[in-house]
């Protein structure tokens, strides 16, 4: 088998060459902080304590990981956000969509979430992120009056 024919089988994969992720991974892009801010029911900073899977309850066949997380600063939706201890969704296996997947244990994130049930549910494309001093930093030029300094809890 040549390489021009491997490359032409991993495209009918849906593997975009380099990277061995599906190819709807090269579509997501996140939007910018001012833009994913005015989306999400919520955003907040914290770190991700734990993670168990489960099987989707759709059916699609993808897999939902949620996430214990610790909330450590909130920058909207601080009403709805009752506890420092949230639950936070993932997706992993899915064709549709940006999913996350399981975020690591110990890391931190900013995340631009949805409310979903007593919970929230977030992926790439709506601006979810490791906790970056470029994406934390108020200072940035993409922060405007939206991203206020967050509140500490």
């Amino acid at each position: 088998m040549c390489s021009s024919d491997l490359l032409a089988g991993l495209l009918v994969l849906g593997v975009v060459p380099g990277t061995l992720a599906p190819a709807s991974a090269a579509r997501c892009t996140a939007p910018g902080v001012k833009t994913a801010t005015r989306q999400a029911t919520a955003v907040f900073i914290g770190t991700v304590e734990s993670a168990s899977t489960n099987p989707s309850s759709s059916g699609s066949g993808a897999t939902e990981i949620t996430h214990s997380v610790r909330v450590s600063g909130v920058w909207k939706g601080g009403t709805r956000i009752s506890s420092d201890d949230v639950e936070v969704v993932t997706t992993s296996n899915t064709r549709r969509g940006c999913p996350l997947g399981k975020l690591p244990e110990g890391s931190r994130y900013v995340f631009f979430a949805r409310a979903d049930g007593d919970g929230w549910r977030v992926a790439r494309d709506d601006g979810t992120a490791p906790a970056t001093a470029a994406l934390t930093d108020r200072r940035s030029e993409e922060h405007t009056s939206e991203l206020q300094s967050p509140m500490y809890l």
